[in-house]
């Protein structure tokens, strides 16, 4: 089915596919293999990571470039494989989303996580490695504001780099935001590139408007609708990876056409703002993503 996708595709002129490393439950445990196994078996594992489904992901790149084709893999959401590897570099117990951006113990485990899968590539599918766009981090990035330590209003709070930052003072609290999501992105950028130093990294992202979060400063800690806060792009173009995808979606607001929903969510991801502009001079968008919100169709 893969390859004749494939075929189809690259008679229409298409040449690229976007795809997860994923593997997340006990009904498909994909990527973390199966719990029955020894995770220190060779057999069945390389570095945590299911050595048959691995071997898969091969296959599918080889397919790839027989037919020009160029593939973006994607590590999951945010989470690494579900297995007892990454489960002791997390400190012993599954961490929460932010738990995975802003503690020493989460960055580390997504770090390893991204050099093992660059690691692989670069030992067992040397081959058909040309046929990878571009390592993306995760489907999409964002921050949740009721996890730690956004779900704090008081008190100092001392970062996974070191620094310190008071809870109770919104600029603090965007400072905390902003300097956190840069230094998980840079780190785990910086295992895939020392490992594959040609390869594209890219991060995946929807935007604010989509889920009501258009005056995000300071990451609030509470909120009477979604607690999802994506970075903007000024933020993220301004980290060591090399473009973001970008989702887009049409927002289900009263009254919103197709244009004034993606202006807004260009505006409210600071797409217009002189430092973003400037940034996207050396650096791209691509729109991994796009679509309705079905509550605005629904005769569809």
């Amino acid at each position: 089915k893969a390859e004749a996708m494939m075929k189809h595709l690259a008679l229409n002129g298409g040449n690229f596919i976007r795809v997860f490393l994923i593997g997340r439950t006990s009904m498909n445990p994909g990527i973390s293999g199966d719990p029955a196994y020894d995770i220190n078996d060779e057999r069945y594992y390389y570095e945590g990571l299911y050595k048959p489904y691995m071997e898969n992901v091969t296959d599918f790149l080889r397919l790839a470039q027989k037919y020009g084709i160029y593939v973006m893999l994607a590590l999951g959401d945010g989470e690494v494989p579900s297995n007892a590897y990454y489960l002791a570099l997390q400190g012993g117990q599954a961490l929460g989303r932010n738990g995975m951006y802003f503690t020493e113990n989460g960055i580390n485990a997504r770090k390893i996580y991204a050099s093992n899968v660059a690691k692989y590539l670069k030992n067992y599918a040397s081959d058909c490695i040309n046929a990878v766009l571009s390592v993306e981090l995760q489907n999409e990035f964002c921050v949740y504001g009721e996890q730690a330590p956004f779900n704090m209003t008081s008190g100092n709070w001392t970062s996974a780099d070191g620094k310190k930052y008071d809870m109770s003072n919104p600029d603090a609290r965007e400072e905390a935001y902003k300097n956190g999501v840069t230094y998980y992105i840079n780190t785990v950028t910086a295992a895939i590139k020392e490992i594959l130093p040609d390869m594209l990294v890219n991060e995946g992202t929807f935007t604010r408007n989509i889920v009501g979060n258009n005056d995000a400063y300071g990451i609030p800690a509470s909120s009477s609708g979604d607690a999802r806060y994506p970075a903007t792009l000024d933020t993220y173009l301004s980290t060591d990876i090399d473009f973001i995808d970008l989702h887009i979606y049409f927002a289900a607001v009263k009254g919103n056409t197709v244009l004034s929903s993606f202006t807004d969510d260009l505006t409210y991801m600071n797409f217009y703002k002189k430092t973003t502009q400037n940034l996207l001079k050396k650096k791209c968008i691509l729109m991994g993503e796009f679509g309705p919100d079905m509550r605005n169709f629904p005769t569809y």
